[in-house]
């Protein structure tokens, strides 16, 4: 899809608020570990299969509660709109038409979404923190190859040349000399965690295209509406509702459960969701997956400050590395402005 440019101040709050994101999901690394210990201890003998259910049900349902504490106001102030300024507007006077392309777009966003969670938490539990996160960070080459396969035109060549170096830089940090490559080969981890990036990847991509048409803020409510509905659907089936009403009542009431998971809600997923759905459209998909290789750096230098990993020179090899990548990526932004814009993948 063709888009108009960027003003270089609307680009760089993209940067800061995804970047911010990006701070924020590599926070919860570590509270999600903690998380499911403590769940797992509600949960019984099946609390290592039932803690991540339980763990995702919670955290949808409670974001989905709070976004329209946040969202709502902004709606009716009609601040809250498409970029794209040629496409049909959302809100209480749009049409019946576009109320279904709104609809089926959050109902695709919130499956994409709710999905790639699943993989990742599960991978996470079957494979080391280290591995999943290098995996999960593919979708920064599944990215380019869908926007490819869907016969858009990818960015150019230093972009291209920014998602190696980033990929490389992740490797870096998640590399662990004890693992080798044969011992991954069929790990049942593995293949769920390969499988997550590549819906974080169609995720992304769809990002893109659904908020150059669709009110971000409705569509951040309506997807999480729909990962509630599927979270409650997993769990109640995998439990039944009388053991899934127990297991959310003693959740609730466990408050070292409860301020690890508000941190998650308030910031990881109700900011972050809107976050990407706003300004993701901005960069555009391959370079906002290049940015989001920052979460692993992240998520090293919290589990380093708590004392879950220690410092290892990796992390600055591969830190450095995402940043160069990512600044790679400005520069081609600054050398392309000299040029017409054809498309923005």
């Amino acid at each position: 899809m063709n888009a108009a440019p960027q003003p270089p101040h609307g680009r760089t709050l993209a940067l800061v608020m995804l970047t911010l994101v990006c701070v924020f999901w590599g926070s919860t690394f570590p509270l999600m570990k903690d998380s499911y210990a403590l769940i797992g201890e509600h949960a019984g003998e099946k609390g290592r299969d039932i803690a991540p259910m339980a763990f995702l049900a919670l955290r949808f349902v409670l974001a989905t509660l709070l976004m329209p504490l946040a969202f709502l106001p902004l709606l009716l102030r009609g601040k809250a709109k498409p970029s794209d300024q040629s496409a049909p507007h959302v809100g209480h006077q749009a049409p019946r038409k576009s109320r279904r392309g709104l609809y089926k777009l959050s109902l695709a966003l919130g499956v994409l979404f709710t999905g790639a969670f699943y993989l990742q938490v599960y991978g996470l539990r079957d494979t080391t923190p280290a591995i999943s996160a290098f995996l999960t960070s593919l979708y920064v080459i599944f990215t380019p190859a869908i926007v490819l396969s869907l016969g858009r035109q990818l960015p150019g060549w230093r972009v291209m040349i920014s998602t190696l170096i980033a990929l490389t830089g992740v490797a870096f940090i998640a590399y662990e000399p004890d693992i080798s490559f044969q011992s991954l080969i069929g790990d049942w981890g593995v293949m769920l965690s390969l499988a997550c990036a590549v819906g974080f990847a169609g995720h992304i991509v769809l990002t893109d295209y659904a908020t150059k048409r669709e009110d971000p803020a409705l569509l951040s409510l309506l997807m999480m509406v729909v990962a509630s509905v599927i979270g409650i659907a997993v769990l109640g089936v995998a439990v039944g509702p009388t053991e899934m009403l127990r297991l959310c009542w003693a959740m609730l009431g466990d408050w070292g459960v409860m301020w690890r998971m508000l941190i998650m809600v308030v910031f990881a997923t109700t900011f972050a969701v809107y976050a990407w759905n706003r300004w993701q459209k901005d960069l555009g998909p391959t370079r906002a997956s290049v940015l989001y290789t920052l979460e692993p750096v992240f998520a090293t230098i919290f589990s380093v400050m708590i004392a879950l990993d220690h410092l290892r020179w990796q992390l600055f090899v591969g830190g450095g590395m995402i940043i160069a990548a990512n600044l790679l990526c400005e520069l081609a932004a600054a050398l392309k402005k000299k040029k017409p814009q054809v498309a923005n993948a």
